[in-house]
């Protein structure tokens, strides 16, 4: 499994960019499409399960040896407004399909977009895979102030829990940003009392994002998220996303 995905992160890195885009993608929050007709984002994520806080001191590759939850996803810009994905995250064994439609409010400094998802996955390992809708709702700011602030607001409901997660984005230069995200704890799930929260540095090139980002949960996906973590510790975690034209 670790030499596959070692295989993807290289391939993905090393193909060369032949579409210019324009979408600001957060850390785990879900943003407005920024693609157009035609092109295709694959993701390639993983946060680890070695804690940063309680690392081993004797164990330089436990960031490597304790594995680590991992994301692979696709999405395709069907039409100017209409994209459609499909994702697998490995610790829940959780299969998503989504359809989502961009609302491009430029003129009012905004953009949104509304999201159906069918999602199967389990609750913990060891437990029966569920299927079960979820729906979210997006918005995202213009860039503004020359450097470019982004507030992205998600709320999502799944089986009547509903969840909200907050970010922002600062842009330092052309191709790189800082991130940060909050999810606060609306409607506690088991035993997760803790909002989550993660910071981040990003990236970008004409067809590449790259993202490096620490946070206090080792789940992946603004959906897990919202339920909120009761870990005390931090996780580190990388994402590529490779875009392409066709």
């Amino acid at each position: 499994m670790k030499k596959i995905i070692f295989t993807l992160f290289a391939v993905m890195v090393s193909f060369a960019a032949f579409a210019e885009q324009f979408e600001h993608p957060m850390m785990d929050l879900d943003v407005p499409s920024g693609m157009e007709k035609g092109q295709m984002y694959v993701e390639l994520g993983e946060k680890s399960y070695a804690p940063l806080n309680n690392y081993p001191p004797d164990d330089f590759f436990a960031v490597i040896d304790n594995g680590a939850n991992v994301k692979l996803g696709v999405r395709y810009m069907a039409t100017d407004n209409i994209s459609a994905g499909v994702s697998y995250i490995s610790e829940k064994m959780e299969k998503t399909a989504e359809l989502s439609y961009t609302f491009n409010f430029e003129k009012n400094g905004f953009n949104a977009k509304i999201e159906a998802a069918y999602i199967n996955d389990r609750e913990a390992p060891g437990e029966p895979l569920k299927s079960k809708p979820f729906g979210l709702v997006s918005f995202q700011t213009v860039p503004f102030m020359n450097k470019m602030f982004v507030v992205t607001v998600d709320y999502g409901s799944e089986s009547g829990h509903s969840g909200l997660g907050t970010g922002i984005l600062y842009n330092i230069s052309e191709h790189n940003c800082l991130l940060a995200e909050y999810y606060p704890v609306i409607n506690q799930y088991k035993s997760n009392t803790t909002s989550c929260y993660s910071f981040g540095y990003k990236h970008d090139t004409y067809g590449h994002q790259f993202i490096f980002r620490v946070g206090n949960s080792s789940q992946i996906g603004a959906r897990d998220l919202m339920q909120g973590t009761n870990s005390g510790n931090l996780y580190a975690g990388v994402d590529v996303m490779r875009l392409f034209a066709f």
